[in-house]
């Protein structure tokens, strides 16, 4: 199994687990969704998520992290202020744990926060960005990620020491980043968005308006925004390879989610309050992904996370 969860505008946050099933008329398998809680103390529109196999974390605008134990479907921690580490009237802007023992955030006022899942002992604070909007991405499975901010720079930061490893200057103001697999990244900017690989020194640019969202299928990357289609960016080719419409008005939110036992799909969230599951198993240039599942949330649709995704 694997989880995701949505968050929503009036604070509220469903979690949901999905299995593979066999099924025994023919040589395929399906997916099962099945609800695994919900929980509305937020007093304020969720702003972002993070779970991983044990966990989920919530930051809203009412100021607070909450996090939540997924098997045993409740909450286990309000990191609204904790030893010395006060982050009231600051919340969290990204969220995202690392191997289940480390929970990191990066915060309005500019500061990087982590805590220990062992008791949520605070475990690092610094001052990396200006104030406001920041975002962070762990690279692979490794204890450094990437964290850029407002003032056009992208840091590289190691949990196992502490310390940041790198900077550099960006050309504009980014706003969201995202990991892939074999040491990729993506930075969406106002303008437009970047993929980077570590592993080819190499960088390509995509010129489009109002992206929210990205995440890496293999060589693809798949993303959302305000338009109504989702695309799919070949990294190779340079060119969009597949694009849809998705019957809605803009994607708030995507994640790829790779299911044990079934393979990759894509989570979609929609401000009309929908979530849709695509099949990512086999893209086909000459069509675009089929819908798994496609189901309401009383709410208007704000973020989603997965278990194994940035």
């Amino acid at each position: 199994m694997a989880s995701f969860a949505v968050g929503t505008y009036r604070g509220s946050v469903h979690c949901f687990k999905l299995s593979c099933v066999a099924i025994e008329s023919a040589d395929d398998k399906k997916l099962e969704i099945t609800p695994l809680f919900s929980d509305d103390s937020h007093t304020g529109s969720i702003k972002t998520l993070a779970n991983c196999k044990k966990y989920l974390a919530s930051s809203s605008t009412d100021d607070s992290i909450r996090v939540y134990d997924v098997g045993r479907r409740r909450e286990v921690a309000s990191l609204i202020k904790i030893s010395c580490m006060t982050i009231d009237k600051t919340g969290a802007y990204s969220l995202g744990f690392y191997r289940n023992k480390i929970l990191v955030a990066t915060c309005s006022d500019g500061y990087v926060r982590a805590w220990s899942t062992n008791g949520w002992v605070p475990i690092l604070e610094v001052n990396a960005h200006e104030p406001k909007e920041s975002s962070f991405t762990f690279i692979e499975t490794s204890p450094l990620f990437l964290s850029v901010g407002i003032e056009k720079s992208i840091k590289m930061w190691n949990l196992s020491n502490q310390k940041m490893e790198s900077k550099s200057e960006l050309h504009s103001k980014p706003l969201k980043i995202c990991a892939g697999k074999d040491f990729k990244y993506s930075i969406i900017f106002e303008d437009c968005f970047k993929v980077y690989s570590y592993k080819f020194n190499s960088c390509t640019k995509i010129e489009k308006l109002g992206v929210t969202s990205i995440g890496f299928i293999g060589d693809y990357l798949v993303y959302g925004g305000e338009f109504k289609y989702i695309a799919i960016f070949s990294i190779g080719e340079g060119v969009d390879v597949i694009k849809w419409d998705i019957g809605y008005n803009r994607t708030r939110d995507l994640k790829v989610l790779d299911v044990p036992s079934f393979g990759p799909v894509i989570i979609t969230v929609h401000s009309e309050g929908y979530v849709v599951i695509y099949d990512a198993r086999f893209l086909n240039e000459q069509q675009p992904p089929s819908v798994l599942c496609e189901f309401p949330v009383n709410d208007r649709l704000i973020c989603c996370s997965a278990e194994n995704s940035c």
